[in-house]
């Protein structure tokens, strides 16, 4: 006969403590294998992403759980990447608590390495061990911590356990994005009565914190023309405008002297975050001694609630690098530009609030083409939801102390606002890996194995409490 014992790991913190710690070389050496794999987020996915897919799906069945299997969505003539699926029944009445990660990772172009980004490398940093690869903290090593709680569990979980691991975060595709927040779509691998998101992060080592609001992002192309072609500055430089002065002076009014985003339009969000230590930022941001910080108000509210305007990218027909430059005129320019907004800031209104700034701003009459290229919602977490009080209390416990912290973030995708949209009722619980060492999408991404141990018996405490107070309640009316 089948065993059919529902294996809870023991509730005492210590002993389920020390078998995290037996689990961790098995769970390092996971790591280490995703690492290696360059899953560099592409349209159409690579090999490497597919490859990556599968060994995630096939480390989730060694852990005993069996429905672990890749699929892809098509929606509106496209088609995801492999995204992995876990659903395993719990016993009757249990809640159901989905895992949510990505695969996918950011570039390493123009980024200069101490060591090869798909080479996972440990190094030893304040008496610590780091984990050094491209994607290790973005987001590889949550889905590691998904695995390890599932293995405490040996393939039998005391809740109804689905995982959802996807591959389009990085690209800014939006196939499963569209797909989910399509009014037609009812997919009940997206539903649960929890959501944990592990994308997400904490403003120092050690330090337990939740996340409770992340800003929303829009990404747009902005170009500017005005020769055919690049002329020579000394017959034409004076009256001609060159196309890269014109972008640069376009770009120089999207602030106000103070620092503050001068666009009108974009919203600004209070919320109760824990208070940011200037001297520690600055030093986690590498800022050069005598760089004044820029904006107004508390360092928590610009870095979460207020809206921030950046150039992460450029290109001009005409300008060479500075030791081949040529006396040309640029011809075209074109700027990245890069938009966070306040957590509760509606994306659809951000665009038409940049173009008239732009209008009203252009040099010389100039026209200006704005491209939209990507964007996000943000999230505000709903407080003193049942399962994300019970997620403060197991991350504090996972970490020895009273209790978490309420953090803001500056982005974590897509997935918190649009899972939220799809469970109304459900909690969605953002916490991670990342410190402030570990340089998401720079060079030298690490993350702490300590904190990889913390956040896997985090996991398994919640979901030992979820399922604890579940039998111990009458669960909500829901779809499962």
């Amino acid at each position: 006969m089948a065993d059919t014992t529902i294996r809870t790991p023991a509730t005492d913190v210590d002993h389920l403590r020390e078998q995290v710690q037996e689990l961790m070389p098995h769970l390092r050496e996971v790591l280490k294998m995703l690492v290696g794999i360059p899953s560099i987020a592409t349209v159409p996915p690579t090999q490497d992403m597919e490859r990556c897919s599968d060994a995630i799906a096939a480390e989730f069945r060694r852990a005993g759980l069996n429905s672990a299997r890749t699929e892809r969505i098509s929606h509106q003539g496209q088609e995801t990447a492999p995204i992995v699926f876990v659903d395993e029944p719990g016993p009757p009445g249990a809640p159901t608590v989905l895992f949510f990660s990505h695969y996918d990772v950011a570039p390493v172009q123009g980024q200069e390495w101490s060591s090869e980004p798909f080479t996972p490398t440990e190094v030893k940093v304040a008496g610590d061990v780091r984990l050094v690869g491209r994607g290790v903290s973005d987001e590889k090593a949550g889905i590691c911590a998904h695995l390890g709680m599932a293995q405490l569990f040996e393939g039998k979980p005391p809740v109804h356990l689905k995982l959802v691991v996807e591959g389009e975060e990085k690209s800014g595709r939006r196939v499963l994005a569209d797909y989910l927040g399509d009014p037609g779509t009812q997919d009940d691998r997206f539903s649960a009565d929890v959501i944990v998101v592990a994308n997400s992060g904490k403003s120092g080592s050690g330090v337990p914190a939740i996340t409770s609001t992340v800003r929303g992002f829009a990404v747009y192309d902005l170009e500017v023309a005005t020769l055919e072609r690049p002329v020579h500055s000394g017959v034409f430089g004076g009256p001609v405008p060159d196309a890269f002065m014109v972008l640069a002076q376009l770009l120089a009014t999207l602030h106000d002297h103070e620092g503050d985003v001068a666009v009108q339009g974009l919203n600004q969000d209070q919320h109760d975050w824990n208070t940011v230590d200037e001297e520690r930022m600055r030093a986690d941001a590498g800022l050069l001694s005598g760089v004044s910080l820029i904006g107004t108000g508390s360092l928590e509210q610009r870095l979460y609630g207020k809206p921030s305007i950046n150039v992460v990218g450029l290109d001009a027909v005409g300008l060479q690098p500075v030791d081949r430059a040529a006396h040309v005129l640029c011809a075209r320019a074109k700027a990245r530009i890069s938009v966070r907004l306040a957590p509760g800031q509606d994306v659809g209104a951000v665009q038409s609030a940049l173009r008239e700034h732009l209008e009203q701003h252009r040099p010389w009459g100039i026209d200006f083409e704005l491209t939209p290229v990507t964007s996000s919602s943000g999230f505000n977490a709903a407080p003193g939801g049942q399962y994300r009080l019970l997620a403060g209390m197991a991350l504090a416990e996972a970490h020895g102390a009273e209790s978490a912290e309420e953090v803001g973030q500056g982005g974590a995708g897509w997935a918190p606002h649009v899972l939220k949209r799809l469970n109304p009722e459900s909690d969605v619980v953002l916490w991670g890996v990342e410190d402030s060492r570990s340089n998401n999408h720079g060079a030298d991404e690490s993350i702490s194995y300590t904190e990889l141990e913390r956040l896997t018996l985090a996991e398994a405490l919640l979901v030992s409490k979820a399922a604890a107070a579940a039998a111990t309640s009458v669960p909500r009316a829901r779809k499962s």
